[in-house]
């Protein structure tokens, strides 16, 4: 279908058969409770792929996490020797002021005195390496330490790329075979993978495990976002998105206690990927999405579930709502199949390329600023667990601020503010500096919560834009470009060597037009979620209407 076709399938007379069709599933879901014990119960299981997400996503930091260490000095260290002992200054070399992990003064003769260590000529370890800490990561099970670290961060290279990979196959089964489904095959293959890797003997078996465990779970949270979602009247959308945003940032924060307790990755693995067995309890207890059943033409199915989310929250349901909801969507649907059918990726491009394009624009950027501002946020010092858990509750604060504003600022505004301010934060934290170093931590705090909020919001936004029948495809393609976002950001480390907060200046170059970017995509606040794709088109009409309102009302 071209362009001129679509453009007519979006006029005055099939506009409003299908704005009829959408405002009454709004209707009959206001009417029966849209935050009632119904939606709570779905939420309450819907933390489970989110806090697994999580989990499985992070949990590569602590796996393969590096081991801090150095030579073992066979004529000084015994068995009750420390990991700093005084002796070290003769027989260990210094780099970036602490110990060298890798290399010692050549040994020439026998005994633990200065004499028997050629200061002038440094070799790697001839007898081993002796650790730091009893932390249990893959590192000194495998015994990768020094020039084969490069085994290490590949671990995560192969989860950005599992999740590249795996997202838009997540996306055609869920919009293809249903949310419920996908959710829980997916939950139930990544804990009899993750289950398997925690046995694995070796490297390669390991690396194999992490890509296919990654590969099959990766579409948990965006699914588990859809859901939360999909049941919901456009007025508590924000309200559910925002739970599942905290509920993530709570979740990374219990990442790091749970590591600090169990410090043997083995053990960590087994106790974080057993909870996504209970996926399968989804079968009996979750409903498919009735947004999903009713883009599939399966009326009777979605209003058995309305009739259900009616009974337990303890309201009453309008049979004959229910019937002209049923009877308006089957005019939607068999509309579009005379357009024919299921929306080819030709048909998705002509009627909505630009959008799709700014959003991918929009994930590429916001990912790409979120992983390098943590990659060069200003170091924290103590216990490492402990920071990773901070860092986790420091998005709380962020998400609360981002999500109470798009209800009062709308979608685009809060995105657009958010930006903004990352942008000029980063460039006021690099002008002073020098100067004013407290103010500029600050600063960077405030950014760090100004980019945590626009990505929350990005994900709620995108999921507004598009139609049930390819919703979760499109979000999955703006994950995968997300995730590049975030495979590119450790070049942005390059920068320093110019100039030590030339990443900052790069972050901050890229939010102000980023910015401006957002502007460009339609306002969807109070708007009920598209289910074809002639009512996605709608919302760029819709959004220049209350555009040329405001400008009359001013």
């Amino acid at each position: 279908m071209d362009n001129l076709a679509y453009e007519a399938e979006v006029g005055e007379i099939k506009e409003d058969a299908t704005a009829t069709q959408d405002s009454q599933l709004e209707a009959i879901i206001v009417r029966i409770g849209d935050f009632g014990r119904f939606q709570m119960r779905n939420y309450v299981l819907l933390c489970l792929p989110i806090i697994c997400s999580t989990f499985h996503s992070l949990s590569f930091i602590f796996t393969a996490s590096t081991a801090n260490h150095r030579c073992y000095i066979g004529d000084c260290d015994t068995e009750n020797s420390s990991f700093i002992e005084p002796w070290l200054n003769f027989t260990i070399p210094r780099s970036d002021d602490d110990w060298d992990q890798c290399n010692q003064y050549q040994s020439i003769g026998v005994g633990c005195d200065e004499d028997t260590f050629n200061s002038s000529q440094i070799v790697s370890c001839e007898s081993g390496y002796k650790l730091m800490d009893d932390d249990g990561s893959i590192a000194t099970e495998f015994g990768i330490y020094c020039s084969n670290q490069w085994q290490l961060s590949m671990v995560g290279t192969v989860s950005f790329i599992a999740h590249i990979v795996g997202m838009p196959m997540g996306g055609y089964f869920s919009d293809r075979y249903g949310r419920k489904a996908t959710l829980v095959v997916a939950g139930v293959l990544s804990a009899i993978t993750g289950l398997a890797r925690s046995h694995t003997v070796g490297y390669y078996s390991f690396l194999l495990l992490e890509f296919l465990s990654m590969f099959v779970g990766s579409p948990l949270f965006y699914i588990a976002l859809l859901l939360a979602v999909e049941l919901v009247g456009f007025k508590q959308r924000v309200l559910f998105g925002m739970i599942i945003s905290l509920t993530y940032a709570v979740a990374e924060a219990a990442l790091g206690y749970l590591a600090s307790l169990i410090r043997n990755w083995r053990v960590l693995l087994r106790v974080i990927y057993t909870p996504a067995l209970l996926h399968l309890l989804f079968i009996c207890y979750m409903s498919e999405s009735v947004r999903w059943l009713l883009s599939q033409s399966r009326e009777l199915e979605a209003a058995e579930i309305l009739r259900d989310v009616a009974v337990v929250n303890q309201r009453q349901v309008n049979e004959r709502e229910l019937s002209d909801m049923v009877r308006h969507n089957r005019k939607v649907i068999s509309q579009t199949r005379a357009a024919g059918g299921h929306y080819t990726a030709r048909q998705i491009y002509n009627a909505l390329g630009h959008r799709t394009a700014t959003c991918c624009g929009l994930w590429l950027i916001i990912v790409f600023i979120s992983m390098g501002l943590t990659m060069n946020s200003m170091e924290l010092y103590g216990d490492k667990y402990r920071n990773f858990g901070l860092s986790g509750l420091v998005k709380l604060p962020g998400v609360v601020f981002a999500m109470l504003l798009m209800n009062r600022l709308g979608r685009r505004w809060t995105l657009n503010l958010c930006l903004g301010t990352c942008s000029i934060s980063l460039l006021l934290m690099v002008a002073l500096i020098n100067e004013y170093p407290t103010v500029s931590w600050h600063l960077f705090f405030l950014a760090q919560m100004a980019n945590i909020g626009s990505h929350m919001v990005l994900i709620f936004f995108t999921a507004e834009l598009f139609p049930t029948s390819c919703r979760s495809s499109l979000l999955a393609l703006c994950y995968i470009i997300g995730r590049i976002g975030a495979m590119l950001a450790p070049s942005a480390q390059l920068l320093i060597s110019y100039y030590k907060y030339t990443p900052h200046l790069l972050f901050a170059a890229l939010g102000i037009p980023s910015s401006v970017l957002s502007m460009l995509l339609p306002e969807t606040s109070n708007e009920t979620l598209p289910t074809t794709m002639e009512q996605a088109c709608a919302l760029d009409i819709h959004s220049s209407r209350k555009s040329s309102a405001s400008h009359s009302t001013g």
